[in-house]
């Protein structure tokens, strides 16, 4: 009878540490990619034109010359988009320092609005000046094949 009372006790203890190390296991496995995860949102935000560069090679089939001629364009540009950064940085601040209770915040909100659209002609001019760049580059079918890519739509964004 005792055997059974003990066997009765440590199965359900058995089964119940089993579940907890596989639990455990799997927790700290869930936590690698959390980390994982985090960097790569860490990096989500920065530019790779070589990458973009062997995407463009590889969907456009460039040339050697006009692969030099879009890293040229490319790096060109990375100036830009780094100045525009510390833009979208200061307007970030202008809005979240706006004080709502503040006696001049009419004025404060015009002024923002007016950083807001500086920056927003500044990124369209930017993209425009790429596109351009790129259609002295491409042949018109490469080009068709660019603006097919939704270039400006985020997937191989630069700025």
């Amino acid at each position: 009878m005792k055997n059974k009372t003990i066997a009765l006790i440590a199965v359900p203890a058995l089964i119940a540490i089993s579940t907890f190390s596989l639990a455990n296991s799997e927790s700290k496995e869930g936590c690698d990619n959390k980390q994982e995860n985090s960097e790569k949102r860490a990096n989500h935000g920065t530019r790779n034109p070589e990458r973009m560069l062997e995407k463009l090679t590889e969907k456009l089939t460039l040339s050697e010359q006009q692969q030099t001629a879009v890293k040229s364009l490319f790096e060109k540009q990375q100036s830009v988009f780094s100045a525009g950064k510390e833009s979208r940085t200061a307007l970030h601040d202008a809005v979240r320092n706006l004080d709502i209770n503040a006696a001049d915040y009419a004025e404060q909100l015009v002024k923002v609005k007016e950083q807001a659209g500086l920056r927003a002609q500044n990124k369209i001019d930017n993209l425009m000046a790429i596109k351009q760049g790129m259609a002295q580059i491409l042949t018109p079918e490469q080009l068709k094949q660019f603006e097919a890519l939704n270039i400006n739509k985020g997937k191989y964004k630069q700025g």
